[in-house]
């Protein structure tokens, strides 16, 4: 969804696009949450126009889908995406840079440059996935129960 910004919409040129370059832009204002993760894993990016939501969720299965994300400087986001290495982030939140950020990703960017930056991506959400988490935490309290680092067998102060 377009959405406003002090006024402004990207709509209007989203429309457009869509119009001009069927084969290579499709815009889904609204979608059946079923078709969803399909239509992230065959997009190359998703627009996340959000400017309150630090972590939506349709950034996050957009990204678990391989999709580079492109999203305003919230939080969270903000701190995930590298922009130009794993995704892009706007710092302005002026639509027409949105627009002008989908063009280049369209019409600059060849097949190579945004693989690696999906398999960049990729790299960055490994923190975030479960088991990963799992082994941090239960390290964490081996360490604290224990007073043992895991990884050294080492006494250590807490």
């Amino acid at each position: 969804k377009c959405g406003t910004c002090d006024g402004h919409s990207c709509s209007g040129d989203i429309g457009i696009l869509s119009i001009r370059y069927p084969g290579r832009f499709i815009y889904h204002p609204n979608m059946d949450r079923s078709r969803l993760m399909s239509a992230f894993k065959q997009a190359d990016a998703v627009l996340i126009p959000s400017l309150y939501d630090n972590f939506p969720n349709t950034a996050l299965e957009a990204l678990g889908q391989s999709a580079l994300v492109i999203a305003s400087n919230t939080a969270s986001l903000g701190t995930l995406i590298r922009d130009g290495e794993n995704g892009f982030i706007l710092t302005n939140r002026d639509p027409e840079e949105w627009i002008a950020t989908l063009r280049k990703i369209l019409f600059q960017l060849d097949p190579k440059t945004i693989e690696k930056m999906k398999n960049e991506m990729k790299e960055s959400l490994l923190p975030y996935e479960l088991n990963h988490a799992l082994v941090e935490l239960e390290n964490y309290y081996f360490k604290i129960i224990a007073g043992i680092d895991k990884n050294n067998l080492n006494r250590i102060n807490v």
